[in-house]
């Protein structure tokens, strides 16, 4: 399967016309017809990603790797020595030895977070006591530098009242449970949270949630607010709202996108999260993927296809992908 990004440089009140940009096509030796769904840089010449299987009749995640360390020159294509039934969520890469792979349990409950200290030739899973409840499901895992980090995952626990956020300031080796009392109540019993979708901003983090909210931590993860971003309701059937995608450019600006059947919807906000206003870009949103331009207070980039928009369902998170 092809698939085909197209770039646009946006900016809170509009988009900014942009010279076309030179792009260098590298292969990536995958077994099976597939792409990249995620992918992070390190260096000039380091990048980790994650590859979904496209060769059946919906992509899916896979429990595999993929690294360059010469600028993209050449790739290798690894696994994840996880259990066969664990696929990755997203992936958080150190340099080029280090890295960590957020997985979930795709045959039922629980989830996993792997580090690579060899260039990804073994994995380990770090934090054994994390999402080991039946409703624990490992959403994120990042790190603001080489020790501090953290992971988050669904509500779950006794009462399952609160999502399950772990810390650690050893470089994985120990892993801290966020205090209950540090973290808000839901606000419906069965909302969770998104793979892959967070934003982070030196000690700032936010996440967002399938009830529309944004959860947002200023200390590093150790405390949380949560705010409503007031996004309409896309599911009447269960007035779920689900946050599509969540980018920051700095500290205090940052939009919330929603993919929805009659196309999306964008929200803003000017103060870390705080409160949300609506935004009717002009142009064409790809509101699947957005990403903050740092250094700036309102110019986001929106990556996505020419084609019709393809949602599809994996496990009880939705991902979304423009596919041709």
């Amino acid at each position: 399967m092809k698939k085909q990004l197209l770039t646009a440089i946006i900016a809170l009140g509009g988009f900014v016309t942009q010279a076309q940009p030179i792009w260098i096509n590298q292969n990536v030796p995958l077994t099976y017809t597939g792409f990249i769904n995620d992918i992070e840089v390190t260096d000039a010449s380091t990048a980790w990603g994650l590859p979904w299987d496209a060769s059946g009749t919906a992509a899916t995640p896979t429990g595999d790797f993929v690294r360059t360390v010469d600028g993209g020159s050449t790739w290798t294509v690894g696994a994840i020595n996880a259990p066969a039934n664990f696929l990755s969520s997203n992936i958080w890469a150190i340099d080029a030895n280090t890295c960590y792979v957020a997985m979930y349990n795709s045959s039922g409950a629980g989830g996993r977070v792997y580090k690579t200290i060899d260039g990804g030739a073994t994995w380990a899973q770090v934090g054994s006591n994390m999402f080991a409840q039946t409703t624990s499901f490992a959403n994120v895992v990042y790190f603001w530098d080489a020790n501090n980090g953290f992971t988050m995952g669904d509500p779950a626990g006794p009462g399952a009242a609160k999502y399950e956020i772990h810390t650690t300031s050893d470089a994985g080796a120990t892993w801290t449970r966020v205090a209950a009392a540090n973290l808000p109540t839901l606000t419906n019993a069965g909302e969770y949270g998104i793979v892959n979708l967070f934003s982070a901003v030196g000690n700032n983090i936010w996440f967002g949630t399938t009830y529309g909210d944004v959860y947002r931590s200023t200390d590093g993860a150790q405390t949380w607010t949560k705010v409503a971003t007031g996004l309409p309701a896309n599911n009447t059937a269960n007035g779920r709202f689900d946050i599509s995608d969540i980018a920051f450019s700095d500290a205090l600006n940052g939009i919330v996108t929603q993919v929805t059947t009659a196309g999306y919807n964008v929200v803003k906000t000017t103060d870390g999260g705080l409160t949300w206003s609506p935004v009717v870009p002009t142009g064409t949103c790809y509101a699947g993927e957005i990403e903050g331009v740092p250094g700036t207070t309102s110019t986001f980039i929106s990556a996505g296809s020419s084609a019709a928009l393809g949602i599809w369902n994996v496990n009880k998170h939705r991902w979304r992908n423009y596919m041709d």
